[in-house]
């Protein structure tokens, strides 16, 4: 599934690209019959499983036809 962007919106996808892995981390603890995900196990789980970079596909010339008037 792409992570969908609209031109201006890229600093706050980043954001959200670098902050995920904290996030996920804690609720793959918790998730887990161990108790926790050890750093090793969790660099494995994001080789397996990338994050997928994010990408701006809707840039400022074709806002115009986006916009709601």
């Amino acid at each position: 599934m792409p992570t969908l962007g609209l031109a201006g919106d890229l600093a706050c996808l980043q954001r959200v690209y670098r902050s995920t892995p904290s996030c996920w981390r804690p609720m793959l603890s918790s998730r887990s019959q161990k108790s926790t995900v050890i750093g090793v196990t969790f660099q494995r789980i994001q080789t397996r499983f990338p994050l997928r970079r994010p990408k701006v596909y809707i840039p400022y010339e074709a806002l115009s036809r986006y916009a709601i008037w």
